[in-house]
């Protein structure tokens, strides 16, 4: 009697045990189809495939794989897939391409081959070593097969690092304003010298011919000669003067200014004499 029971109980478990399994199996290809329909609905084309290939296997009732096989046809029709074309700004291909999408890494390598990726809005992002990076949005849309997206990228300029300024090398400068002051002062000095002459001889000719009862007035215009001869003087001096000084200042302390010009006034008159100028 016991061993009946024993057998009994032996045949029920053996029964039972397939039958849970089978429970938990049809159970899984129900909660696939559910997670496949809402992924897909949400345009997670990767994971509604995942959940499609599951209740699509031949474990699952015959109904559910069936229905299950069908959508997962159609999101191969729908599963859009784009290729990218990179190239550089001479127009030549560029295959070492780092590309993420919205965020997230997508591949290293554009060899042609098309990427599948879920429809809807994406920010994509291309870097390349020595280019700028590029950045992107892109609608894919639903049923879109091997859409070319292309890339161009420009070259990083090189940033040059100024070197130490390098004092200037253009040799010796004679400002204009040093050529007017040095005309003007030597000319001075030749008037200077052709006063005194004419004065010195003027003089001589009086003293041999009428002194001491020479008449005044040709006595005053020898006075006069000299008088002149010394403003010539004084303004030769002064244009020497500031000749000397504009080269010292374009060469030694003001060389990197450029005089823009110069404007000269000589002021004489019987005992005085100046030079005055704006530079």
């Amino acid at each position: 009697m016991k061993g009946r029971a024993a057998l009994f109980a032996s045949m029920t478990l053996l029964v039972a045990v397939p039958a849970i399994a089978a429970d938990a199996n049809r159970q899984a290809c129900v909660e696939a189809t559910e997670k496949g329909q809402t992924a897909r609905d949400d345009n997670k084309f990767s994971a509604a495939r995942e959940q499609f290939l599951i209740c699509s296997a031949n474990k699952c009732p015959a109904v559910i794989a069936k229905q299950c096989t069908e959508w997962m046809q159609k999101l191969e029709v729908d599963q859009p897939s784009i290729a990218f074309r990179a190239r550089d700004g001479a127009g030549k291909d560029v295959i070492d391409v780092h590309v993420t999408m919205d965020g997230a890494p997508l591949t290293d390598t554009l060899d042609g081959k098309s990427i599948n990726v879920e429809p809807g809005v994406h920010t994509f992002k291309y870097a390349h070593a020595g280019s700028i990076d590029v950045e992107e949005k892109v609608v894919v849309r639903i049923g879109e097969k091997n859409r070319f997206v292309d890339v161009t990228f420009v070259a990083i300029k090189p940033v040059a690092i100024p070197g130490p300024v390098q004092p200037s090398t253009g040799g010796f400068h004679v400002p204009a304003v040093a050529w007017v002051t040095g005309l003007v002062g030597l000319a001075a000095f030749g008037g200077m010298t052709a006063l005194a002459i004419i004065a010195n001889h003027d003089e001589t000719s009086l003293r041999s011919s009428c002194a001491p009862r020479c008449a005044q007035s040709d006595v005053d215009a020898i006075q006069t000669k000299l008088t002149l001869a010394n403003v010539a003087m004084a303004v030769g001096i002064v244009g020497v003067g500031v000749a000397v000084t504009s080269i010292i200042v374009a060469n030694v302390g003001g060389g990197s200014k450029q005089s823009g010009g110069a404007q000269l006034r000589v002021q004489a008159g019987v005992g005085w004499g100046g030079l005055s100028g704006s530079f």
